[in-house]
């Protein structure tokens, strides 16, 4: 994906303590904060 869209994902997701589907998939977690480390890594 586009570097800017997944920084807005980041922000969004920070701001509404919330993450898109497609991230708690590819994290293998529905755990906020272990999506947030896997996006953030």
């Amino acid at each position: 994906m586009d570097r800017q869209l997944w920084q807005s994902y980041l922000d969004i997701g920070l701001q509404q303590h919330s993450w898109p589907d497609q991230f708690h998939k590819m994290a293998k977690t529905n755990d906020f904060d272990l999506c947030k480390q896997y996006v953030m890594n």
